[in-house]
């Protein structure tokens, strides 16, 4: 138990992941503590179970450009190749599941801050459907 005044680092040892080759554990923000990367810290006087979101994943990362209206260039893309399938998709406003594939599998490749350019598929008009 985690009282005020004692803090806790969180670890992916301490979580049961299915596939746990070189996953990535993200400690979310969340109410009554306060967070300093995975150590969290109740706030004072708090007392009750703290509810904390984490987020486990294949360590990638990278930051996303729309170079032109068929090209999206990735730059500082790291990745660590552990995911079972992994592909980029493109999607409007957080739906993915009815986006394009607009890469290969990118699983059992390790890229370390590199760029990926990637091309846009001829979508159909107007996209997305409604």
């Amino acid at each position: 138990m985690i009282t005020s005044g004692t803090s806790l680092t969180l670890s992916r040892d301490q979580l049961t992941i299915e596939d746990p080759h070189n996953w990535v554990l993200m400690v979310g923000d969340g109410a009554n503590y306060t967070r300093d990367g995975s150590t969290i810290s109740p706030v004072d006087g708090f007392v009750r179970m703290l509810e904390i979101p984490v987020t486990c994943f294949d360590g990638i990362s990278g930051r996303a450009v729309i170079v032109d209206e068929r090209t999206i260039r990735v730059g500082n893309f790291s990745y660590n190749g552990g995911g079972p399938d992994v592909r980029v998709y493109l999607g409007v406003g957080n739906d993915f599941v009815n986006g394009p594939i607009i890469s290969d599998s990118l699983s059992g490749t390790v890229f370390n801050n590199e760029t990926l350019e990637l091309t846009i598929p001829e979508l159909p008009k107007p996209w997305p459907s409604a």
